[in-house]
């Protein structure tokens, strides 16, 4: 194994024991908001859910890139590689090439990572944006942003709508990346 194989396999391990980590997360402050019943479990419940929400699709990437860089070289996207790598560029006035972060806001993250998963793995997937489910996920993403940067007392109290509309985008996301993984045509078992 070469070393660049060994550091995308300790990368890999990584971020499965980062998604364990921020599922127990979730799970734990889901627990918690049910037994206490106050503003901050449930505010604690919305960090964690798209916490793990995020994590997912960091990890989708990660796979992604994987997948794109066994494609042939005509068949390569700088475009999707850049997005991938969450990086843009530029040209320095001596002539070098330069990468800069590029963050992808969240509701278009979560739908670049659902599509270019299913596209990497030969998945026949369609993300319905009409769908409820999408919706409640887009709410979620609204929430953790109102909670995480508060401009008034109200902007930190989430209600049990919220709550429940969060609960169903986080299950749908789920439940997308698992048909993704269902219906993968290539890689199987890869990763």
């Amino acid at each position: 194994m070469t070393d660049t194989n060994m550091d995308l396999d300790k990368r890999q391990e990584s971020l499965h024991e980062m998604i364990q980590a921020l599922s127990e997360d979730l799970l734990k402050s889901q627990k918690q908001m049910r037994r206490h019943r106050t503003n901050f479990w449930r505010r604690a419940f919305v960090r964690s859910a798209l916490s793990y929400v995020d994590g997912v699709c960091s990890t989708i990437k990660h796979k992604t890139l994987l997948a794109e860089t066994h494609k042939l070289p005509d068949e390569i996207r700088v475009g999707q590689l850049a997005a991938l790598l969450g990086e843009t560029y530029l040209v320095t006035e001596g002539g070098e090439v330069r990468a800069r972060e590029f963050i992808i806001p969240a509701k278009h993250s979560i739908a670049f990572c659902l599509r270019s998963y299913a596209e990497a793995l030969g998945a026949d997937f369609k993300l319905d944006r009409s769908s409820s489910g999408w919706a409640a996920l887009l709410k979620a993403v609204d929430v953790r942003n109102r909670i995480t940067h508060p401009k008034h007392l109200a902007d930190i109290e989430v209600s049990h709508d919220e709550l429940d509309t969060i609960s169903i985008g986080v299950r749908w996301f789920g439940d997308r990346v698992s048909e993704i993984s269902k219906k993968a045509t290539r890689f199987r078992g890869g990763g």
